[in-house]
């Protein structure tokens, strides 16, 4: 029987530098997907994201394997409210923590349900994100 260690939480990437705000519409996704591949297996535990703007943000990790995108956790709606425009991380902690593995692909993917929102990127799309997962 494996093991599982669900204590502290382990950012396993992130992407933390020269931000550019991106305005969220309504669909799922915008730009690029927020694609990642994890560096270990894991629970995954939560997501942060920098954002700002005044609204809804709502958020969900999909599997990509195969195209199948099936929904691996609940849809979290928070509020968003920047002052003077400055961003902030916001924390996605999930109540399902499904179990990720080291190669495959996975997406975190977004959309403004109120107001007007933004998740800030990169060059190439790299979203500005923090992805912690708890050791299995």
């Amino acid at each position: 029987t494996p093991t599982i260690f669900c204590g502290q939480a382990v950012l396993d990437q992130a992407q933390l530098s020269n931000y550019i705000p991106q305005k969220l519409g309504t669909g799922w996704g915008v730009g690029e997907p927020l694609v990642f591949s994890p560096t270990r297996k894991g629970l995954l535990d939560k997501v942060e994201l920098f954002v700002s703007g005044k609204g809804d943000i709502q958020v969900k990790v999909v599997d990509s394997v195969n195209g199948k995108n099936n929904d691996l956790t609940e849809i979290i709606t928070w509020p968003v409210n920047s002052i003077n425009g400055r961003g902030s991380w916001l924390t996605f902690d999930f109540k399902k923590e499904p179990l990720i593995y080291k190669g495959l692909n996975y997406t975190v993917t977004f959309r403004s349900i109120s107001g007007t929102v933004y998740v800030h990127w990169a060059i190439y799309w790299n979203w500005a994100r923090r992805i912690f997962l708890k050791q299995f």
